[in-house]
Order: structure tokens, then sequence, then C-alpha cells
């Protein structure tokens, strides 16, 4: 009997708490407010932490690791500056001297002369133009030399392109009898002089292009790139270039084309690399020429 009274008291207890537990879950929950005192200024998840090193993502490319250095040093310089670093390291630099294979031009003409048969005494070797005028006489005694330098330079001014030039040898043998030696023709594509402290270059414009068009041959490039070396090279307070030709659509387009290789070669001077075009006769030789000091 004391063992059934136990069992339902302990029952009673149970019963009575089991109804205050439920009674306290009924009422309405306690609003908590969450208070930052102060906002973290970095994740648990970052990589990365100030003033930490930390090495590039496994997939991630080799330079990442100075990505963000090279970010700020390319915001110093300038577009400008930038642009011209990477064309100083081209071959194909606009801003210095290209080398060329061999020059177009030449600044003087050598004179072979074939060996008389008779022994001269005196002699003369006569440069004659095509209108037969004696433009340069060369003399002098007794043995001739084998080579004369001509520095192309005439009455008028300077040797006119692609016109045939005679030379003939006239001389006194040792028996006093007066003979002459026809010695062949000369003819100049390209000439270049100084005179008075500025260059001058002059090169006939029909051999730079293809014949009856004005797409320019290799011999043409050549010719632009050895002219705006001398510009580069000997430019300090003007230039300019000029187009002798007759009249007619084709030089126009000829003279459009030379303006364009000269402003790809003559960055620094693109508003002064203009070409003018000088109008000549049919009978003349059409000529690209510059001046430059």
């Amino acid at each position: 009997m004391g063992n059934i009274n136990r069992y339902i008291s302990a029952y009673i207890v149970i019963a009575v708490l089991t109804f205050i537990s439920n009674s306290f879950a009924q009422q309405d929950p306690i609003e908590e407010k969450e208070v930052v005192q102060e906002k973290a200024q970095f994740k648990i998840e970052n990589a990365q932490k100030p003033g930490l090193f930390t090495l590039p993502d496994a997939f991630a490319p080799v330079n990442s690791v100075v990505e963000e250095k090279e970010k700020k040093l390319s915001l110093l310089i300038s577009n400008i500056s930038e642009g011209f670093f990477k064309d100083a390291v081209k071959l194909n630099n606009p801003y210095i001297r290209k080398p060329v294979a061999g020059s177009m031009f030449v600044n003087s003409v050598q004179l072979r002369i074939r060996k008389p048969r008779y022994k001269p005494v005196s002699w003369k070797l006569f440069i004659i133009s095509p209108e037969l005028d004696t433009i340069k006489i060369f003399e002098g005694k007794g043995k001739i030399p084998d080579k004369i330098v001509w520095d192309g330079r005439t009455p008028s001014g300077v040797l006119k392109l692609l016109t045939p030039y005679s030379v003939l040898l006239k001389y006194k043998d040792e028996y006093g009898r007066m003979r002459r030696v026809y010695q062949g023709d000369i003819t100049v594509t390209g000439f270049k002089f100084k005179k008075d402290g500025e260059y001058f270059a002059i090169f006939a414009v029909d051999s730079m292009f293809e014949k009856g068009s004005d797409k320019l041959n290799n011999r043409g490039r050549m010719v632009i790139e050895e002219m705006a070396n001398l510009i580069k090279e000997n430019y300090r307070e003007e230039f300019k270039i000029l187009l002798r030709a007759p009249t007619g659509f084709l030089y126009v387009k000829r003279k459009d084309v030379i303006e364009k290789e000269f402003r790809k070669r003559l960055p620094y001077h693109e508003g002064k690399a203009s070409v003018v075009q000088e109008f000549i006769g049919r009978e003349e030789i059409p000529t690209l020429g510059i001046g430059v000091r």
C-alpha cells in the first residue's frame, strides 16, 4: 500500500511540472537585439590580410603575384609615353634611322678610263650632254689615271637623272698625234649632295613605281627609306619634299602614295611631311627630291 502511494505522488509531481513548462512555452518570446560594436574589417574566409604575402592560386597565371603592382605602375605611365617605349624596342622603328641594303644614291660618279693604245703626253677628258654641250673637262699630262671621280656638278647645277652623258678622251701621243677614244655613256638614277650646309637627294620617280601604276616597287620603298634616314640624321631647322612631274592623274596618285610613305617614317614631323608638286614639261624627267637642314 505504501508503494502505491509513492507512485501516485511521483506522478502528480511530474504532471504539475509538465503543466508549468507548457504555460511558459505559450508566452510571447523575448526579442533580442544584436548590437554591433564595430564593423569587422575582414571576414574569416579572406585569403589575404594586410601585410601578409600569399602565394598565387594553383591555377592562376605565374605573374598574378605582381599583378596589382603592375596595375598601379601602369597608371603612372601615360599612353603617349607607353606607346613611345613600345615603339622604341621594335625593329621597324619609325623614330630612328633604318638600315638599308646598299645605297640607292651616289654622291659622285667614278669614271673608269680604258688604257690608251699609245703613250700620252697630254690629255683631256670631256663629259658631254645629250645636247652635245660640254659640261665638264678633266685634263692632265703624262699617264692618264685609271679612274677619275666626278662630283656630278654641272655649270647649271647637278647632273640630270636618267640622262646618258657621253665620256670622250682626247690625248696627244708621244709622236705628236691627236687621238680620240670614246669611253661610253654614264647614267645616274639617284644622286645626293651637300651645298651651303643643306643636304639634297633626288631620284627618278618613274623608277620607283610599277610601269604605268601608282604601286611602289622595292626600289621605291628603299628610296623613301633612305630619304627619310637623311632627314632624321640632318634635320635641324626645316626640310622639304618636292615632286617634279607632269600634270596628270597618275602623278597625283603617286604623290599621295609618296606622302603616305613619308608620314609613316617621320612621326615627329607628320604635319611637315607634305609633298609639294611642281609641274614640268613632258620632255623632262620626273624626279622626287628632298632638301634638309
